[in-house]
């Protein structure tokens, strides 16, 4: 298993990082195939996409508790061309963007929010 962290904002209001992790991962092409969460990780996210018609599972969690997000491939799960997406989901994920909602500003959103989901 190789884990690969997203350096994302700290203030990022985590709602926004949920979506925009949809955003990035349907934008590339690829389909959502599992969203949960892990017991390992209490209130955590957790996603499976997948490439349309090929092998190869990228894993992606975000965990508000700790305000962290990382991708995952585990060995089993390996395929070239998951591989291949891996650097551009990551750009997509950690590019900086302003919020055109709260006129560029990044607002702050409290964890304990997101653990009621």
């Amino acid at each position: 298993m190789r884990d690969f962290p997203i350096d994302s904002q700290a203030d990022a209001d985590l709602r926004k990082v949920e979506a925009k992790v949809e955003r990035c991962c349907g934008d590339l092409g690829l389909v959502q195939a599992m969203k949960d969460m892990l017991a390992k990780y209490p209130g955590c996210i957790h996603w499976h996409y997948k490439k349309k018609g090929v092998s190869g599972t990228l894993e992606v969690t975000l965990w508000p508790y700790k305000r962290q997000l990382w991708l995952t491939i585990q060995e089993g799960r390996r395929a070239e061309s998951i591989e291949e997406e891996l650097p551009k989901v990551k750009q997509c994920l950690s590019a900086r963007r302003k919020d055109p909602d709260q006129n560029g500003v990044l607002q702050i959103t409290d964890p304990v929010t997101l653990l009621g989901r």
